[in-house]
């Protein structure tokens, strides 16, 4: 009989995640959406062939990554403000570490990114909740990297 050869296939948590921007830890974010890429299909009638469509590859599109975290002192609004100012594009990175957050287990690279809208708080009397703030990233790329997918020791 054969074995798989993931020996320990409990999922890792959403929850254990580090944003690196231009090298440096941004800290911790609540939430990050937008990992996602998507390849456009082209279709193409062609002649003499009537009963279905060419289908071509078309361009790599990836959706804006979105940052979230408790709004403090330090605020997003503040980093959109200052690539305002400077015009710099930003490469950075999602790690994503073992469910204990010992080890990372993946990291997904983005390049070239714009910052390019902040949202602050929804501020409600009837609400007991955090302050939340998002900033978002358009970027041109996103790479995932594993990084020893079956070695879950420290895990």
């Amino acid at each position: 009989m054969a074995q798989s050869i993931d020996q320990n296939s409990d999922p890792f948590g959403t929850f254990a995640f580090k944003i690196v921007i231009g090298g440096i830890a941004q800290g911790y974010f609540q939430e990050v959406s937008g990992l996602s890429a998507q390849i456009e299909i082209v279709e193409v009638q062609e002649g003499g062939r009537n009963n279905t469509t060419r289908k071509l590859v078309g361009q790599g599109k990836f959706p804006n990554l979105v940052l979230k975290r408790g709004f403090c002192t330090g605020t997003l609004l503040q980093a959109l403000m200052e690539f305002h100012d400077s015009r710099n594009r930003i490469n950075g990175s999602i790690e994503m570490y073992s469910n204990k957050g010992s080890k990372m287990v993946a990291s997904w690279t983005f390049t070239n990114g714009v910052p390019v809208k902040w949202d602050g708080p929804q501020l409600s009397v009837s609400q007991n909740a955090i302050a939340v703030e998002s900033l978002e990233i358009a970027h041109e790329g996103i790479t995932k990297y594993k990084v020893n997918p079956l070695d879950r020791s420290g895990g």
